[in-house]
């Protein structure tokens, strides 16, 4: 027995190129459409009204039901990368840990879910410390090269930008905040980053260079630090 999506792939290659005068299209619903109908979005006595037209009449109308199921899909589809951006926005500020001022930020949900939407132009990272704005096009660029290549990729974000490392600090990518065109401004997704209370600066704290987080407890790098955290320099 055909299977629906088969039968329905098979309808729409005989669409191609319909014969006139001929009924072929009309023997296709005949046989098929009681379930090629929830699958164009129509009643089966819609198809089946169908069955004795020619297949210059039956071809528009098929046309159009074609059409209404790929705008459907493609609307679906959209909603469905919506919700997967904004899902992994909110997943990517709850899992951040801070450290020094910077924002640890999980490197799969970066370059992951939270780029699924293309009709975000930019991403905005955003905290009391910082705001960095970036392409998403450009995220997506960093995905394609270095997801694949580096499996001890790490990321985080401070008051100079956003940056990746790997290799044990061997290979790295400091990307700087960009201006978002007016004309994208409605097309940007926030993450808003909270910081934990003891990382908030005091009054009588003295601002923090733009070369990013020092750690001020002089026992090495803040950047050695987190490595040795992530295990990276056990």
């Amino acid at each position: 027995m055909t299977r629906p999506r088969s039968g329905l792939a098979s309808l729409e290659r005989a669409l191609r190129a319909p014969e006139p005068g001929s009924h072929n299209l009309g023997q296709h619903l005949a046989e098929h459409g009681e379930y090629l109908a929830p699958l164009l979005g129509v009643e089966p006595g819609d198809l089946q009204a169908l069955v004795a037209l020619p297949d210059e009449d039956v071809a528009p109308r098929l046309k159009e039901l074609f059409r209404r199921r790929e705008e459907q899909r493609a609307s679906r589809w959209a909603a469905a990368m919506q919700e997967c951006s904004l899902d992994a926005a909110q997943r990517l500020a709850g899992v951040a840990t801070w450290h020094h001022g910077a924002a640890m930020l999980d490197v799969s949900v970066l370059l992951g879910g939270l780029l699924a939407d293309p009709s975000r132009t930019h991403i905005a990272l955003v905290s009391d410390a910082f705001r960095v704005n970036m392409p998403r096009q450009k995220l997506v660029e960093v995905a394609k090269v270095l997801l694949k290549q580096y499996t001890d990729l790490i990321a985080w974000a401070d008051n100079a930008g956003l940056h990746f490392r790997w290799k044990r600090c061997r290979g790295g990518l400091n990307l700087f905040s960009q201006e978002i065109p007016a004309r994208d401004a409605g097309h940007v997704l926030h993450v808003f980053i909270p910081r934990p209370a003891e990382e908030k600066p005091q009054p009588s704290t003295p601002q923090r260079s733009a070369r990013g987080p020092r750690n001020t407890r002089g026992r090495g790098s803040w950047l050695g630090e987190i490595l040795s955290e992530l295990g990276f320099l056990q």
